[in-house]
């Protein structure tokens, strides 16, 4: 019987799905400035998306991430699966509950980037809803269970510094809620000839969703032609501007969390096994003993100092 093996190690997953979703932030950006689709000055991550060319780069690899971020959340759950913790039940139970909410994020990425929000606005805050919602629960629930699994399986430093992204994430994300929430009450106070209603910060679409009182004075943001002028852009409120901040603040963090996963994927690796077929008795035999090994593979890989 001719057996084959070949061992692949998964410590680049994660730095993978983090540099394809924070470089595909940063090369939309720079195409929609160039283009002058966007206001250089810290937009909004989805206005960087919204508009061709660069729309298409960002849900092409958008979509890509939200892949490999799933195959990442799969990998992880599988290997936490065999762990052997304090209160192993409701760790499982956990694991169980976090490996959904992180589908649930990824496939909000996915939307994000299918839908623009010129196109189907209300589709695409759902998906940003899901994708920054569902991620942080799913980054608090992964530190506590790295918590659990101190000192036999990983080391105390990991857990800390999950933490301490998951918390920097949490209060991005409140921040830019109420930043975006005061930015809202700006447009409401606004008069209509200031500048704040040039088009340069709001579109009319997000304002008819928002079923606000007031109207656009010279709207560019429409889903087939949008310019700014960059002689003629006033300073960003400081409500915009720390909205969208704390925005890409959220964004990139979540990612830098995800890749902290290195450290436990790099021990984790597939084994493809060929076998010969032409005598069933033998597979049979092997399959027995490849039960073992896994087991046995198993507790070596998660048995680490991280």
């Amino acid at each position: 019987m001719a057996r084959h093996r070949l061992n692949i190690g998964w410590g680049f997953l994660p730095l993978l799905f983090a540099a394809t979703a924070i470089l595909t932030f940063l090369v939309c950006y720079i195409i929609a400035v160039s283009l002058d689709h966007v206001i250089p000055f810290v937009p909004y991550v989805s206005d960087t998306g919204a508009y061709p060319p660069e729309s298409c780069l960002f849900s092409q690899f958008l979509n890509l991430a939200a892949a490999l971020g799933m195959v990442a959340i799969y990998i992880r759950y599988k290997s936490l699966k065999k762990l052997s913790v304090e209160n192993s039940s409701r760790f499982q139970c956990l694991n169980t509950s976090s490996f959904v909410i992180g589908v649930l994020s990824a496939i909000g990425l996915s939307i994000v980037g299918n839908f623009q929000w010129t196109n189907q606005f209300q589709v695409h805050v759902l998906g940003a809803v899901m994708a920054f919602g569902f991620g942080t629960v799913y980054c608090w629930m992964q530190s506590y269970m790295t918590y659990k699994m101190y000192p036999r399986y990983n080391g105390l430093w990991i857990a800390r510094l999950r933490v301490i992204l998951a918390l920097v994430v949490t209060l991005a994300l409140i921040s830019m809620f109420i930043a975006q929430l005061l930015f809202i009450l700006l447009l409401l106070n606004s008069d209509p000839s200031d500048s704040i209603l040039s088009g340069q910060y709001v579109s009319q679409d997000t304002i008819d969703w928002l079923d606000l009182p007031i109207s656009i004075s010279n709207n560019n943001h429409t889903a087939t032609s949008y310019s700014v002028s960059h002689s003629n852009q006033s300073t960003p409120p400081g409500e915009f501007l720390s909205a969208t901040i704390f925005e890409w603040i959220a964004g990139i963090i979540n990612m830098v969390y995800f890749s902290t996963f290195t450290c436990e994927f790099v021990k984790i690796s597939v084994r493809v096994t060929v076998i010969n077929m032409s005598d069933p008795s033998q597979y049979i035999e092997s399959a027995a003993k490849e039960q073992d090994a896994t087991e046995i593979d198993d507790s070596i890989v998660m048995d680490v100092m991280c």
